[in-house]
């Protein structure tokens, strides 16, 4: 976690349609109601509606993608993401 605290990372939300997010390394997982990115600083994880993935940049590690979106939560490594009652109950 301490080297991910030095790896810098720009997350951009604009009006909760369209986001735009760096240091990608890949796309783990994808529907139209849940993204789940690796980055350079560990998991992202984007919950939503009608999701759509309208470029993604390999080579610079970029991502935008557009739609409902009602949360964007970071994983930590080795973390499942988990719903409301998984945190709930731990």
């Amino acid at each position: 976690m301490e080297e991910n605290a030095r790896i810098s990372q720009t997350l951009c939300l604009k009006d909760r349609a369209v986001l735009e997010l760096d240091g990608v390394v890949n796309v783990e997982s994808f529907t139209e109601d849940a993204l789940t990115l690796a980055t350079r600083a560990g998991g992202v994880s984007v919950e939503g509606s009608n999701l759509k993935i309208e470029d993604l940049s390999k080579g610079d590690g970029k991502i935008l993608v557009t739609g409902k979106i009602d949360g964007i939560f970071y994983l930590d490594s080795g973390e499942e993401k988990r719903g409301f009652f998984g945190k709930l109950f731990r």
